[in-house]
């Protein structure tokens, strides 16, 4: 999600939350369509989130709209922005050929403790596939 973040700051900013059971991040759907480009956000929901990826909730006395982090992706896949370019290149260029060579996908910016704790991870795989 921090990549989602860092390409379209704008809606870094505004409101958003992640739900405590399911742990799924939703995001001021008004924001996101504006960062993207897109003008009618009721429109632009109905024409490129499905229902599970979108609710409306009442904040303050006022119909609010929220899209999950997997509508918002959707919502950045059809948007025509340059930000939107340049997010959809990177997972068309960077991510998704890296997913299917290697299974997975590490940032530029992952930390020594993050690689040290991925790497144990692949030790145990490694280690359990061993011993069944």
């Amino acid at each position: 999600m921090s990549e989602l973040l860092n390409v379209f700051p704008g809606i870094a900013d505004k409101q958003y939350f992640q739900n405590s059971e399911t742990k799924e991040f939703w995001f001021h759907a008004t924001a996101v369509c504006k960062e993207l480009g897109f003008q009618n956000p009721g429109r632009t929901l109905d024409m490129y989130c499905d229902d599970d990826e979108k609710f409306q909730d009442i904040v303050n006395g006022r119909v609010v709209w929220f899209v999950s982090e997997a509508g918002c992706y959707g919502l950045a896949m059809a948007a025509k922005t340059e930000k939107a370019k340049a997010f959809k290149r990177w997972l068309k260029h960077d991510v998704l050929p890296k997913l299917r060579a290697s299974g997975g996908y590490i940032m530029p910016t992952a930390t020594s403790e993050q690689l040290e704790v991925l790497q144990a991870l692949k030790n145990k795989s490694a280690l359990q596939l061993t011993l069944s």
